[in-house]
């Protein structure tokens, strides 16, 4: 189970990726409005829960668990926005 921050963070993941699933960790600071250490510590969480590939100063990519996560994270808000 992830926590909301995680799944913040992979739902930001799965939005900002590129063709080639690549996202540097300073767009995805800007785009939460997080700070970049704060983004590389939980790179590293995430890494570690083997969601994404991270490794410093490279830009990370979501593995095919954290895709599988994200989309289902993504769907679930899609679906609770329709209900409100």
């Amino acid at each position: 189970m992830n926590s909301q921050t995680e799944e913040n963070y992979l739902k930001a993941l799965f939005i900002l990726a590129d063709e080639n699933g690549k996202i540097g960790v300073n767009d995805l600071s800007k785009f939460l409005g997080i700070k970049m250490p704060t983004v590389n510590s939980m790179m590293k969480k995430l890494a570690e829960k083997k969601l994404v590939r991270y490794v410093t100063y490279k830009p990370v990519t979501l593995t095919e668990v954290g895709k599988k996560e994200a989309a289902l994270i993504v769907r679930k808000h899609r679906l609770t926005e329709m209900y409100l």
